[in-house]
């Protein structure tokens, strides 16, 4: 049996798909389930700067990354966040986990001298977690109701 319906069939073993139709099966397993872990992706950096606009903080990035009397530390926080979210930047690599633990250090910075709020800091880390199918949790392309039958041995 191929990986792809072992896979299957070791999901339908968990008795949730008890008298569903094979597409109605495979629709479940294909459709985005908010219950399952959310997946990291990288984010456009206008929803980053949008978000921080929204609340007003932006500004307060920028005065301080141009405030030569402000902490070193602080200020160089929030040159590197407003450098990073500015062109010709495009994404922030919150799918790589090294970036995205360089990303968390600068936003705890900002929290720390005040610049932003621990909300908004969470708010712009959850930017990068998105919900995903049961499919793309387990790497697999998308399953169709044959897919289903086979893994229940019906073909």
């Amino acid at each position: 049996m191929n990986p792809h319906i072992e896979a299957i069939a070791t999901e339908l073993q968990s008795g949730a798909y008890a008298g569903l139709e094979n597409w109605q099966i495979a629709e479940r397993l294909n459709a985005v389930d908010p219950e399952l872990p959310k997946k990291r992706v990288n984010v456009h950096i206008a929803t980053a700067r949008g978000l921080l606009l929204a609340r007003g903080a932006w500004s307060a990035i920028c005065l301080t990354a141009d405030n030569h009397d402000a902490p070193i530390p602080l200020r160089g926080a929030c040159i590197t966040v407003r450098d990073s979210l500015t062109p010709p930047m495009e994404l922030l690599y919150t799918s790589d986990p090294p970036t995205l633990a360089a990303i968390e250090a600068c936003l705890d910075g900002l929290v720390a001298g005040t610049v932003i709020t621990q909300q908004l800091r969470d708010e712009l880390l959850a930017l990068s977690l998105q919900p995903q199918s049961w499919v793309e949790m387990h790497g697999l392309d998308a399953v169709t109701a044959r897919d289903v039958a086979l893994a229940q041995g019906e073909e």
